[in-house]
């Protein structure tokens, strides 16, 4: 919801979470930080401007200078982590690979985001499940959303002809393809550790590239 309430213009008291404060970090970084680590495991409707202000050692108005509102707060966050992701995407594409080579950058991708950027995939899965629930947010996330499938439709493009003689068969290609990678997102959240993770998304690599369709 976001909307200022006079409690919220009161200074929240704050407990210090190991987050780095002054030159290090800036309200507006330490608000963003606070975002991805909360917003993923309460939701968007349930994590309250306290909470975040108190995750980041802010006053609300500083959350409120800087995003507007509890949502805009969010939105930025989101869009943060779809942007890093996506631009890292873009290098799966590079160099004009076949569809089984793009399909083994894209997984060998998802283990490198993993372990460099743990909070992408919470955010990422966060999103779908928030954009579902809230029509605001969904207004405001829906172009950022489809962008990252944008990627999908074009990995589809490679795929050999026997996959999508049709337009239509392409765009459901395209739909397995983001299914998969929504699947990778709750994978991550499940694994016990890190290696667990990495061993999942081999083994589906094997899967994918031991069948005809990722011939090509």
């Amino acid at each position: 919801d976001g909307t200022m309430t006079p409690a919220d213009d009161r200074p929240v008291s704050h407990r210090k979470r190991g987050r780095p404060s002054g030159a290090r970090a800036n309200g507006r970084d330490r608000l963003l930080a606070a975002a991805l680590e909360l917003f993923p495991h309460r939701g968007f409707a349930t994590t309250r401007v306290e909470d975040l202000v108190a995750a980041a050692d802010v006053t609300a108005p500083v959350l409120y200078h800087h995003f507007g509102t509890k949502a805009g707060l969010y939105v930025a966050a989101a869009e943060h982590v779809y942007t890093l992701v996506l631009d890292r995407h873009e290098s799966i594409l590079e160099g004009g690979p076949t569809f089984a080579e793009a399909l083994r950058r894209l997984m060998d991708l998802a283990i490198t985001i993993r372990l460099e950027q743990p909070m992408a995939a919470p955010m990422m899965l966060a999103v779908i499940i928030d954009i579902r629930r809230d029509p605001d947010l969904a207004e405001r996330l829906n172009p950022t959303v489809r962008a990252f499938r944008r990627f999908f439709d074009r990995l589809a493009a490679l795929a050999p002809e026997h996959l999508r003689p049709t337009p239509a068969d392409q765009r459901s290609l395209a739909l397995a393809l983001v299914t998969i990678m929504n699947g990778l997102e709750i994978t991550a959240l499940m694994a016990r550790t890190t290696n667990d993770y990495s061993h999942a998304v081999l083994a589906l690599n094997a899967l994918l590239q031991s069948g005809p369709s990722a011939d090509g």
